[in-house]
């Protein structure tokens, strides 16, 4: 796997995962008042963390979702850590986190992406 920051493609995907549902302390639900997780390269996820809906985008067809997640958290470290500072995992389940907020990083993030690759919205 070379792939080491998200594109603005994939970023836009991610985006709309985390818009259709978003949720903590595990990867990706079947529905957001579901106490079990799920894999969240499946489509049949409704719901995901930030580092679930990467793996759903970036590595969708992996024979493992393990592999999936471990792939997606270096890549997603690479794009947001310089904006949040922390691990991905604790930023997004952070009690007072909300899904706006997730969907404002993305939205910064994708803008300056925007701007390296120049591209236009």
């Amino acid at each position: 796997m070379s792939q080491t920051k998200l594109t603005v493609e994939q970023l836009t995907a991610i985006e709309a995962l985390i818009t259709k549902g978003w949720t903590q302390k595990v990867y990706a639900r079947l529905h957001p008042n579901s106490l079990n997780d799920c894999d969240p390269t499946k489509p049949d996820a409704a719901c995901y963390c930030l580092i679930g809906a990467t793996a759903a985008v970036v590595y969708p067809r992996m024979k493992s979702s393990l592999d999936a997640i471990i792939y997606s958290i270096d890549v997603a470290t690479n794009t947001f850590y310089p904006y949040i500072h922390t691990a991905i995992h604790t930023w997004n389940d952070m009690p007072r986190r909300t899904q706006a907020d997730v969907l404002s990083l993305i939205a910064r993030v994708k803008a300056d992406r925007m701007k390296e690759e120049g591209t236009k919205s």
